[in-house]
């Protein structure tokens, strides 16, 4: 009787562990808050031809336009990108400014967004939620334009 019990014991135990075949799951990266725009780079196949661009405090200027970029991440998967340039030929200064909204959803280190209006983007999580890279563009020149965001 002894042995038949410690056999269910044993059994028991054995079962409730689980198999070795199991994947572990990878904990899904907390990107909920704010992200400003704080860079932009263009990573180009010439490694001379790189540049970057830090934020000035009215955004990320590129000849007479500056543009701001603010993304917030909700924790009910919804999101806003909100952006405003603003265009100064020296006299006249204009303004434009486009706002997004949607869902979206996390597959390892990349976050893709689905506005309203059906526009897909991906954006890739770095150091663990603390930046936001998105690579907006590939310029004429072959170089891969890098929007930066911070928290």
């Amino acid at each position: 009787m002894r042995r038949l019990t410690t056999v269910v014991i044993v059994t028991i135990l054995m079962m409730s562990c689980g198999s070795d075949d199991e994947t572990p799951t990878t904990p899904q990266v907390d990107i909920v808050g704010t992200y400003m725009i704080d860079s932009a780079r263009d990573e180009c196949p010439d490694a001379a031809d790189n540049v970057s661009v830090d934020n000035t405090g009215i955004g990320i200027c590129i000849g007479q336009t500056c543009t701001t970029i603010t993304l917030i991440f909700n924790s009910d998967d919804s999101y806003t990108y909100e952006q405003l340039d603003i265009f100064d030929d020296g006299a006249i200064r204009n303004t434009s400014r486009v706002d997004e909204v949607g869902t979206y959803v996390i597959s390892g280190n990349v976050v893709t967004t689905t506005s309203t209006d059906n526009i897909i983007t991906d954006y890739d999580i770095v150091d663990l939620g603390r930046f936001i890279d998105w690579t907006a563009a590939t310029t004429s020149g072959g170089c891969d334009r890098i929007f930066r965001f911070g928290r």
